[in-house]
């Protein structure tokens, strides 16, 4: 499981966690955890185990719902497209090429 960025990002994110958790989690016991199992499993100061599902939150109305507009946009910005001459079309599209190199 190790080497996978969700993973490494998640365990990251753990340990920021732990940091200002009032439980007292032995830092040296985090341990990354394969499915079906909760994601971190812990141990604390009197040596129970802890584990600990991740979950990641989204605002709905600052990053979701603009994403899918500017994705809306797109889908809009090509099927006008399609309606432009040929020549134009490809202008537009040499055009875009040169700006990604």
């Amino acid at each position: 499981m190790l080497g996978d960025p969700h993973a490494e990002r998640e365990l990251a994110v753990f340990r920021d966690f732990v940091v200002v958790c009032p439980l007292g989690i032995d830092k040296g016991s985090i341990e990354k955890r394969d499915p079906p199992e909760a994601d971190t499993l812990c141990r604390i100061a009197d040596g129970s185990a802890l584990a600990f599902e991740m979950v990641e939150l989204v605002d709905q109305a600052r990053i979701a719902k603009p994403m899918a507009d500017q994705n809306q946009l797109m889908d809009s910005l090509r099927d006008a497209s399609k309606a432009f001459p040929e020549e134009t079309r490809r202008k537009l599209k040499q055009s875009r090429c040169r700006q990604s190199v």
